[in-house]
């Protein structure tokens, strides 16, 4: 099962190309999408995936954004899901060119463009993967060592390419971070499997029909050529229902931090004798310690007793002189 990041762009796109196209067959290029699914299409389209890491499966091409394989217009439909801010800030410009080249009738595409509510959102998350997990977030890190893509700039692009542009929020930015923030801590759980199962089943039944609002985390571009009309689905936000959602949400995880708060009573249990075993070795390294200043205490001090004793002796004067007269110190 797709986790609700990737399943909330894809059921996004995906409901965009069923409410602009009428039924009949079409050819769809998945840039940037791996196996492609995360994209739910009708039967009688075709669907073939590019990107630069190899992946077995069926209709699948390796090939960079920037450079697509394919011929002048070899698709009807072109769709690139959250590639745009993976890609260095010089290849952007040229892989919407070539998104521009090889598609007929329509492009979408989906990024989180640059905003600073947005960089402070993955940084947030990314910051907490360092620190349960020891390393970076394996996605939102690439995203943070370049800046994220700009709106204004991309959708220039394509309308200096002759086709029109329409946009929408998608992803309501705090309930995306109240999930991103979550995950970190159940790769970190047992039985996080079914929790997560259960956070996104709420998310798709009760909060994403009402999560395109500003501010959001990423932006659903749709670009069409006329005579098709660059048609935008425009969903009705209901606040009562996404309120709705968020409370079973956070009921839900109320119980997932409570259990990483809170140890279980046998754990706690355990962690109590360990704890009193590091104690008394403890208390034992301290009596032993005690023992040894002690000893070496005494040794000093009949280490001065002895040295006093020496220098009340004539003879023990008459050698302190014999070296200082030869330049020694004792």
């Amino acid at each position: 099962m797709l986790r609700f990041d990737a399943w909330q762009r894809g059921k996004a796109v995906s409901d965009v190309l069923h409410g602009l196209f009428p039924p009949g067959p079409r050819s769809v290029l998945d840039v940037g999408g791996g196996t492609g699914e995360s994209l739910t299409l009708p039967e009688e389209w075709s669907v073939v995936s590019v990107d630069i890491r190899t992946a077995a499966c069926e209709d699948f091409v390796c090939g960079s954004a920037d450079n697509l394989p394919f011929f002048y217009k070899s698709f009807d439909i072109a769709v690139c899901l959250d590639t745009l801010e993976h890609l260095p800030e010089n290849l952007r410009s040229r892989s919407i060119t070539e998104l521009c080249r090889i598609a007929r009738e329509a492009i979408v595409l989906t990024a989180p463009f640059h905003q600073e509510s947005v960089r402070e959102a993955e940084k947030a998350v990314n910051d907490l993967y360092v620190k349960l997990h020891g390393k970076p977030h394996p996605w939102l890190s690439e995203h943070l060592k370049n800046p994220l893509p700009d709106l204004a700039a991309t959708c220039a692009i394509f309308q200096t390419n002759g086709w029109s542009v329409s946009k929408m929020p998608v992803g309501f930015l705090p309930i995306w971070t109240l999930l991103m923030l979550t995950d970190p801590v159940l790769e970190s759980q047992a039985g996080r499997l079914e929790t997560a199962e259960k956070l996104d089943r709420i998310y798709r039944e009760e909060i994403y029909p009402a999560d395109f609002c500003d501010p959001a985390y990423r932006t659903l571009i749709v670009v069409t050529k006329p005579p098709l009309e660059p048609l935008m689905p425009q969903p009705v936000v209901d606040p009562a229902r996404r309120a709705k959602g968020t409370c079973r949400l956070l009921t839900e995880l109320s119980t997932l931090w409570t259990s990483c708060i809170r140890p279980q009573s046998d754990e706690y249990q355990g962690s109590q004798e360990i704890t009193a075993r590091y104690v008394e070795r403890l208390e034992q390294a301290i009596a032993s310690w005690e023992v040894a200043y002690g000893e070496a205490l005494a040794l000093a001090e009949k280490g001065h007793r002895r040295i006093a004793e020496l220098e009340q002796r004539r003879s023990f004067r008459l050698y302190e002189k014999a070296m200082r007269w030869l330049g020694r110190e004792i």
